[in-house]
């Protein structure tokens, strides 16, 4: 043996390779959890973007997953509906919302890659008061009819994102308050198809 400090490094080496790609022990998965222990790549944050990649990388499969944004309290406004892009009237709004980072319409990003897990980062900015007091609950049925709209479509549901930025000033108590509601609120309509998530 030439050198035995350099075989045990690539003995080393192709151990902790083989180690990482054992799957974790037996456990129960949580709600749309890949199963295979791969990871879902997502594309966004906006139709355009996910429109250019898919044009630009012809070669690509299709995307895991591609990604938009919401703003809570305005599902319900019509000429904006918060960039959901669905009516009060459960109808396709066609018209999208940009808010400075490219077009949002997540009804259409769902219509138009359904093959593709949705994940939305859901904007709730001075928002969690009123959503643990039950006075955005209209706005979070609206949420889960638009989720049920799209029933073999996997969402990843980010409830107020980054919520730990200094910038979005979450209080972390009704911060959990709202993530609780909204969560507890989608499970009794129904909704099946959302993994509630928080980054």
């Amino acid at each position: 043996m030439k050198n035995p400090k350099k075989v045990f490094f690539y003995v080393l080496l192709v151990s902790v390779a083989v180690g990482a790609q054992v799957p974790p022990a037996e456990r129960e998965l949580a709600n749309l959890e890949p199963r295979t222990g791969e990871t879902l790549l997502f594309i966004g944050q906006d139709l355009q973007s996910v429109a250019d990649y898919v044009a630009d990388c012809t070669d690509c499969p299709t995307p895991g997953g591609v990604a938009t944004y919401l703003n809570l309290e305005g599902i319900l406004t019509p000429g904006f509906y918060g960039g959901l892009g669905f009516t009060q009237e459960d109808k396709p709004f066609g018209k999208t919302i940009n808010w400075g980072g490219g077009p949002l319409d997540a009804y259409a990003l769902a219509s138009q890659y359904p093959k593709s897990a949705v994940q939305i980062g859901l904007y709730m900015v001075d928002q969690t008061e009123k959503v643990r007091k039950g006075k955005l609950d209209a706005q979070i049925e609206q949420l889960g009819d638009y989720f049920q709209q799209f029933p073999e479509t996997p969402f990843y549901l980010r409830i107020g994102y980054e919520f730990d930025g200094n910038w979005n000033h979450y209080e972390p108590t009704s911060y959990v308050a709202a993530f609780q509601h909204i969560v507890k609120q989608l499970r009794t309509q129904g909704v099946e198809n959302v993994a509630y998530v928080w980054q």
